[in-house]
Order: structure tokens, then sequence, then C-alpha cells
């Protein structure tokens, strides 16, 4: 007998989308549209007869959820009934290791017969159809659950966790509770339903026997890449399994780099920016987030906040100058000086290669070489 999965992770309902420097009513935008994007998943879930709909937690943002949301889920989840719903809570949606777990949304809610919320500890398990069950535990701040050392003959068993904040691990590497997929079929697992990567993916890339679903939607700049949507798992007789993404993403990061060179005012800037923006419709997309690195910025310089009120566009827009940096480090990494010294320790440091700190370390390296060519540094400069 086959059967069939729809898995989702990491949907964080409520996120306060505060930070980037856009304005507030996007971010309720966001979450309305983050309810909307479950609810498709669920409609999808009826639409296929599923035997089941996982989610591998950061289901919502413990920091900013209210009762109101449980009760949201609590009626979505029952309009899908009996298709079982089985959640592994995450991180952000602890149940345990927070600061009130026992107000968090699980615990507040009252929760229709076909939810079971797994708890933190040893693997428990539910069956979702004959022969088929989910295995699985909540994240917990205490450590991962261990998988049994040998495989109980069952039938086909799916394993289903968030495997933490540190579940970005590329390619075969083994998760952070040390899973590995020769691990995973040794226990018995058909295949993994995980949660903890925001850009969805199979694990491991070559052989894979398991998934990270991904976000509903894209929910940070640096999550373009990746797939974002609720996964078919279809499981045969045999247990094998095959993923196959539904994505249904609505929200787009669009990055681009604009040279405003020879840009006299902020009017000739802004409609620079503007046929920059018209690249793949992003100028018109309401639901479109562009982040604009700003280049050849004139020396006499623009107001860039008066720059982008100029820009007509649909698409919400975040501005960061780019200026080239004002010293050659190959010739100064030579020099046998103070600046020499600090340029070669700068760059023999263990993680001076970290992409998601290199422009923060390019900063304090130039405000350092000025300090050290005696020119003055505003407070602003060392924020």
């Amino acid at each position: 007998m086959t059967g069939t999965i729809l898995h989702v992770a990491d949907v964080h309902l409520e996120a306060p989308f505060s930070s980037g420097g856009l304005p507030p009513v996007v971010g309720t935008r966001r979450r309305q549209d983050l309810r909307e994007a479950l609810k498709r998943a669920l409609a999808l879930a009826r639409k296929e007869r599923v035997d089941a709909v996982t989610i591998a937690g950061d289901l919502y943002d413990g920091r900013c959820a209210l009762p109101e949301t449980g009760a949201f889920l609590a009626g979505a989840f029952a309009a899908v009934a009996p298709i079982p719903v089985v959640i592994a809570p995450g991180c952000a949606d602890a149940m345990d290791g927070g600061a009130s777990p026992l107000l968090s949304v699980y615990a507040l809610t009252r929760w229709p017969d076909n939810v079971t919320i797994l708890p933190p500890g040893p693997l428990s398990s539910v069956e979702v159809a004959p022969g088929l069950s989910i295995w699985g535990a909540a994240w917990s701040a205490g450590g991962p659950p261990e998988l049994p050392p040998e495989a109980p003959d069952d039938g086909r068993r799916l394993l289903l966790l968030h495997v933490g904040p540190d579940g970005a691990h590329e390619g075969g590497a083994p998760l952070p509770n040390g899973l590995t997929a020769d691990a995973l079929r040794a226990a018995g697992f058909s295949y993994a339903l995980l949660g903890g990567r925001h850009a969805g993916g199979a694990w491991p890339q070559e052989e894979p026997c398991g998934c990270f679903a991904g976000s509903l939607e894209p929910l940070a700049p640096d999550e373009m890449a990746g797939r974002h949507g609720a996964v078919l798992v279809r499981i045969g007789a045999d247990g094998a399994c095959t993923a196959k993404w539904q994505e249904d993403a609505r929200w787009r990061y669009v990055a681009l780099s604009v040279d405003l060179g020879g840009c006299e005012n902020e009017d000739a800037a802004a409609r620079r920016i503007e046929a920059a923006l018209k690249h793949d419709r992003v100028r018109t997309d309401a639901r479109a987030v562009a982040a604009i690195t700003v280049t050849g910025l004139p020396e006499e310089g623009l107001d860039l906040t008066e720059v982008e009120a100029r820009v007509d566009a649909r698409a919400y827009l975040t501005m960061r100058v780019e200026r080239p940096f004002p010293y050659d480090l190959d010739q100064l990494a030579q020099e046998r000086t103070v600046r020499g010294l600090l340029v070669r320790r700068f760059r023999a440091a263990p993680d001076a290669d970290a992409p998601l700190d290199h422009d923060l370390r390019m900063k304090a390296l130039s405000l350092a070489l000025q300090a050290l060519d005696g020119k003055g540094v505003r407070p602003s400069e060392v924020a």
C-alpha cells in the first residue's frame, strides 16, 4: 500500500519582520500572508487526500504569538480533519527551554482530535495509516533524541524532527544531532521529514533519504536561494520515498546593484533605480523586497532618503552604499609598520573569510587604519 505525506516546516507565524528598515505595515501584511500560505498548504492536503500533515517545528514565533494564534491554528487544522496533523515543535515554538514554557501556545490551546503534538524526550510515534507511522520528538534545549540502535519490524517509519538553530548543514554533513543517512536507515526509518533550514532541499544532497521543506515564504534577504513551500512525500509499498515541492511563495527578495555615477540630483538617481527595478518586473511587484546596493555615489553626495522617496515602485526598497575600500591592502601588508602588522593580522584571523561578517570586518579595518593615519572618526562611523 502506498501513502502520501504533506510536509511543512518553519512557517514562523507572527514573525515580527522588524529588521531591515522596512515600515511596520510590511510586517503586518507579511504576517497575514503567512497565515494565507499555511491555509493554501492545508488546502493542498485536502485536495491530495494525504495520509497526514507533518510540521517540523517553528510553526509560530513564540516571542510574539498570542492565544489567538493558537485559535487560528486549531481552526485551520480542524478544517482538514480527519487527516492527522503531527507536529514536532522546534526552537522558535519550543515546548521547553523557553522563559515560560507552560504559557506556550501549544499548552494554552484546545487542539482538535486530529492534532498530535510530539513532546520532547525519547521518540514517540503516531500511526497515520496501516503500516505507516510518524516518529519524532519536540526540539529540546537539553539535546536531541537518540535513534533506536536497531530497527523494529513494524512497517514503514518516517522520522519527524526540527534539527535546531544549526540546521543549515550542507551536503551530506551530519546534522546537529549527529544524524546521518546511514544511521537513519540502520534505525529502520524510510525517510526524514526535517525542519530548521528556511531554504528547503533534499537531505543529503546525494542519494537523499530526507528533506527540509523550507519556509512557506522566504523570511529574510539571505533566503533568496533554496526552495520554499510544502512538500508532497510519496511512500511506496517498499518504503521508498520521493519528494515533490509545491512552491507557492508570494513574497520574494531581490538584490540589485545600481551605479549612480553621473547622477547630478535625486531625481536622476531615482530614475536610474526605477530602470533597474524593471528587471523581472520588480518595480510593479507589491510583494517584492528589493535590497539595493548603491555604488558610484558622487563625492558631493545625494540624499538617499530623498532618492528612495522619489522612486516610483510598488516594491519595498532598502538601500545601502558601497564605497571603494580606501586602502591598498596588498601594499600595506608589505609595510614594516603598525599599519602593516594590523593588515597582516586581520588577514590571518580564523574567520577572515566568513561572508556574513565581511562587510563589518572591512568597515572596522578601515576605521582602524584611518585612526592610525590620524584621521578623525565620527561617532556615527563607529556604530
